[in-house]
């Protein structure tokens, strides 16, 4: 694949097509990180609500213990290894919220940055075009109706 040649014949088209690729870039990049955070967003509270389940089933069961008075001590060591399940899961969840945090930290500075990139790139392209014309462009378009 070809990659189109890139006007490198003069400065002014030069910092125009970076102020371009800056706006786009400034523009995209941020998009990418709004997602990524909405994604992990969905998978915590997914995995919120199976905990939440997990929770009202383990009180279930503990009601269910306290009112059958035989074959106590089997019940009694699963509900307490399934409340250390629980426990870990929850530990897990924090974990993964702290996790998203940070995500979402990273994100507020991309959409700031964002802000920036896309008035340093709207700028940048302005005065290179601007330049390119008034220093360049008219001069060779005069040149050329005088040649024809």
């Amino acid at each position: 694949m070809n990659l189109p040649n890139l006007p490198t014949d003069n400065l002014y088209k030069f910092v125009a097509l970076v102020g371009v690729v800056i706006l786009i870039g400034a523009s995209y990049f941020p998009i990418v990180k709004a997602r990524e955070y909405q994604l992990s967003m969905v998978k915590l509270e997914g995995q919120l609500r199976l905990l939440n389940l997990e929770l009202e089933y383990l009180k279930e069961k503990a009601t269910h213990l306290k009112s059958d008075q035989d074959n106590t001590g089997h019940n009694r060591t699963e509900l307490i290894y399934e409340a250390h399940q629980l426990k870990m899961k929850h530990e897990k969840l924090k974990t993964k919220s702290e996790e998203l945090r940070v995500l979402e930290l990273d994100y507020v500075f991309f959409s700031s940055m964002q802000r920036i990139g896309m008035l340093m790139g709207i700028l940048t392209g302005i005065l290179g075009f601007s330049l390119w014309y008034f220093k360049i462009q008219r001069y060779q378009d005069r040149q050329l109706k005088k040649n024809s």
